[in-house]
């Protein structure tokens, strides 16, 4: 039986990120898929040792969630953004 919490069969998805992170490239991933199958665990865990910021929108005005997903990467990024 697995532990909740434990991070189990993601070695090829991680290898993956961590390929197009260290090519110095610039890259967009796309990680889609069905519900509850662990995307953002997946994410959440490539990311625990990079420079990161997390945000999902949620079902608000587009001004709510820009302004939420900016406060998230001055946050994680330790950005500043000018007012």
């Amino acid at each position: 039986m697995v532990r909740p919490g434990v991070f189990v069969d993601r070695l090829g998805e991680l290898g993956s990120l961590e390929r197009l992170w260290g090519s110095g490239e610039p890259a967009l991933v796309v990680v889609y898929g069905r519900r509850r199958i662990g995307k953002t665990r997946l994410l959440l865990e490539w990311v625990s040792d990079k420079p990161s910021a997390y945000y999902q929108a949620g079902l608000y005005s587009h001004s709510l969630n820009l302004g939420e997903m900016a406060r998230a990467l001055e946050e994680g990024l330790g950005l500043r953004t000018v007012s």
